[in-house]
């Protein structure tokens, strides 16, 4: 059987260094950046194109090449994944909000989060033409497709409600364990963020049409069989997770468009 053919490296061989541009560059990292805090950067949305979204039109200005109704879509990098393969998320933080948004008919748009809907019903600007949606707030970290992990919130809503609680299901209460110095077995709770789960879409049909909605999501790793790569996502994870607590986490709806599909109907919904 003939040898594999290894490709030779030149000993003499250099690694470049920084241009003097590079290196100027460096000398001065982060100049210009001190005073912003991340307070003052806007965190992606993650969202489910849907037939009217604007990715979708190759006439829009929004419009981006490959898109498709049913895949994910990353707001600021516009990164998509099909919804049959599934984007990677990391789970690490979750709020339960009421959004009002102005009618589509009215021309759409975004007016205020409400805690709940006794105070949304009482906050409401004008009843005849906004719209109060239970909206399920899950903050994410996102599996890129150049391999980084990035920040981003998912929005589930209306038709998305059964699978966001079914999804909350899965992560509260699960139960890790490990054998102390002494031999004894020690049980805690997991936190939020202790594995990678794999998000997916649905075809769905009513009387209004055809539309996608998530799949409950699936465990794919936990970070303790992760190595390295668990620990360093643990730490992702757990600041990112911080940063909502603490309210330093900005989310501003205005900028996500209203095209998901909003129905009521989420008692079929079960993926």
């Amino acid at each position: 059987m003939a040898g594999k053919k290894v490709a030779k490296h030149k000993k003499d061989t250099q690694v470049a260094g920084p241009s003097a541009l590079q290196q100027a560059m460096a000398d001065v990292a982060g100049a210009g950046n001190e005073t912003l805090s991340s307070t003052d950067l806007a965190i992606p949305f993650l969202k489910i194109l849907q037939d009217l979204s604007p990715q979708t039109k190759k006439r829009d200005e929004q419009f981006v090449d490959g898109a498709e109704p049913g895949m994910f879509f990353e707001t600021v990098t516009r990164s998509l994944w099909d919804g049959d393969e599934g984007v990677v998320a990391i789970p690490c933080h979750y709020l339960s909000m009421v959004n009002e948004w102005v009618k589509r008919t009215e021309g759409g748009g975004f007016v205020a989060s409400h805690r709940d809907m006794p105070t949304a019903m009482a906050s409401c600007q004008d009843h005849d033409t906004h719209d109060l949606i239970d909206t399920h707030q899950h903050a994410l970290l996102i599996l890129l497709p150049d391999g980084t992990w990035g920040q981003a919130i998912f929005p589930m809503k209306s038709s998305a409600l059964k699978a966001s609680r079914q999804w909350n299901s899965l992560v509260h209460g699960r139960k890790g364990r490990f054998i102390d110095e002494d031999g004894s077995e020690q049980s805690y709770e997991l936190p939020r963020f202790f594995g990678t789960w794999r998000l997916k879409t649905a075809e769905r049909t009513n009387d209004s049409g055809t539309f996608f909605v998530p799949r409950t999501p699936e465990l794919e790793a936990t970070l303790d069989d992760m190595g390295e790569a668990g620990e360093a996502l643990f730490e992702s994870a757990f600041a990112f997770y911080r940063q909502c607590v603490a309210g330093e986490t900005q989310v501003d709806y205005r900028k996500m468009d209203e095209t998901v599909a909003v129905s009521d109907d989420d008692d079929e919904i079960g993926f």
